[in-house]
């Protein structure tokens, strides 16, 4: 059975959301907004809730007007510095070492998937590159 170039890279989309809902739920994160909507995602995120015996969460598109956000860049820092009460939380030095530690560690993610990727667009080439 021959796959497509396009058939392999949705099949690559689709891991990557399952393999994230995996680690959200494992990290015992809530659903990303994106991914409450993504049926790999919730799939994935499920899988690890009823394995927990937990109840598995509903899909649920995110609200419009977030993705129109998210899409135009519209979204600032700035628009998360405030609480749902509109009141401005601050931030302590420690909270700010904590976030910088975060941000280390998913830069050091990214890396890995990046290499990941790059592997697997690799493969593809390669099979591309046999097919013609």
């Amino acid at each position: 059975m021959k796959i497509t170039k396009t058939q392999l890279q949705q099949i690559i989309k689709e891991a990557k959301m399952a393999e994230y809902g995996k680690i959200d739920a494992e990290d015992g994160n809530p659903p990303t907004k994106i991914g409450q909507g993504n049926p790999d995602y919730m799939e994935a995120y499920n899988a690890v809730l009823v394995a927990k015996g937990e109840d598995p969460l509903p899909m649920k598109k995110p609200d419009q007007a977030y993705l129109d956000a998210l899409q135009s860049g519209s979204m600032k820092p700035s628009d998360h510095s405030y609480n749902k009460k509109g009141v401005k939380e601050e931030i302590s030095d420690h909270d700010k070492d904590t976030m910088n530690d975060v941000i280390a560690e998913l830069k050091k993610a990214v890396q890995a998937h990046k290499s990941q990727h790059e592997r697997l667009q690799a493969i593809l080439d390669r099979l591309v590159d046999s097919e013609g």
